[in-house]
């Protein structure tokens, strides 16, 4: 199966990725989410058959995204590339594809802070 992630965004004790292939298949986000709250210092996991994102919260004491992004890689969400570099499957190869993930990361980022306070001073 040739699964692909298309989206990440990550803050300290936060991940959120995005996964085409989980859409419409609440069967296996109820297994991802089964798998990763195994994980030692992991607080939830949410993934959602509608969007098909998923949303790791977990301590960063405890446990670390590479982590997370390991056991993804294990199911066959990530692939590694030479010299330990992960890569999602189906981006860009090479450094365009990583500017490309950071660049986005970075502008969804200001979007959700742009939001939240134009939602805070409209209450």
């Amino acid at each position: 199966m040739n699964r692909s992630a298309s989206y990440v965004h990550a803050l300290n004790g936060r991940l959120r990725i995005k996964i085409p292939e989980l859409k419409g298949n609440s069967l296996r986000a109820q297994e991802i989410e089964n798998q990763f709250n195994l994980m030692t210092g992991m607080q939830r996991v949410s993934a959602n058959p509608v969007t098909g994102s998923l949303l790791f919260t977990y301590d960063p004491q405890l446990l670390r995204h590479e982590e997370i992004w390991s056991g993804l890689r294990e199911l066959g969400y990530l692939r590694e590339q030479s010299g330990g570099h992960i890569s999602f499957l189906g981006s860009n190869s090479g450094t365009h594809g990583v500017v490309e993930k950071i660049t986005t990361t970075i502008a969804s980022g200001l979007m959700e802070v742009a939001l939240s306070r134009l939602v805070g001073a409209l209450i």
